[in-house]
C-alpha cells in the first residue's frame, strides 16, 4: 500500500501533527514510504523532510489547490500511490480536482463540521471520498445530517 497524504495548511496545528504521526507510523510498516503533498515552505514540509518522508512542495500563495491537483494526478497516474488521504478541506478540493477518486480511494479526515456541504461543489467533493473519518461525534452527526455520505467514526 502506497498512501499519499495531502495537507495545505501553512501552520502546524492538530491536523498537521496528525499527518506527521500518520507518515511516521506508515513509514515503519510500508515497503514504500508514504508521500506528502504540502505547502513548499510550511512547517509540515520541514518536519516531514526531517522525518525522511518524501515530500512534494506546492507554492504557498494563489494556485496551491491547482498545483497540488496536478501533483496528485501525476502520482496517481504513475501508480506511485494507492490511496489519497486528504487531511483538510483544501486538500480534498485538490484531490477532487485531480479526479484521484476515479482511480484510487480518497479518504477525508474531518476534524470540524463542513460549513457549506450543501453547495454543489462542496457536496461533490465530499461524495468523491470513499470514506470520511470523523474525529468528533459532533462532526459525525453534522456530516450524516448533510446527506448520506460515507462515514467512519474515529475512536
Amino acid at each position: 500500500m502506497r498512501p499519499l497524504v495531502v495537507d495545505h495548511r501553512p501552520g502546524l496545528r492538530g491536523g498537521q501533527h496528525q499527518a506527521l504521526l500518520l507518515l511516521r507510523g506508515l513509514a515503519g510498516r510500508a515497503a514504500t514510504p508514504p508521500e506528502l503533498i504540502t505547502l513548499r515552505d510550511s512547517l509540515l514540509a520541514r518536519r516531514a523532510k526531517d522525518a525522511a518522508s518524501p515530500c512534494v512542495g506546492v507554492p504557498t500563495p494563489g494556485c496551491r489547490r491547482l498545483a497540488a491537483a496536478l501533483a496528485i494526478r501525476l502520482l496517481v497516474r504513475t501508480r506511485r500511490v494507492d490511496i489519497v488521504h486528504s487531511n483538510e478541506p483544501h486538500a480534498l478540493s485538490s484531490a477532487w480536482l485531480a479526479r484521484a477518486h476515479r482511480s484510487v480511494p480518497l479518504v477525508r479526515v474531518a476534524t470540524y463540521s463542513p460549513p457549506a456541504i450543501d453547495e454543489f461543489v462542496s457536496l461533490a467533493r465530499y461524495r468523491a471520498a470513499a470514506r470520511i473519518i470523523a474525529i468528533f461525534a459532533i462532526v459525525k452527526k453534522s456530516v450524516l445530517a448533510k446527506r448520506s455520505l460515507p462515514m467512519t467514526m474515529s475512536k
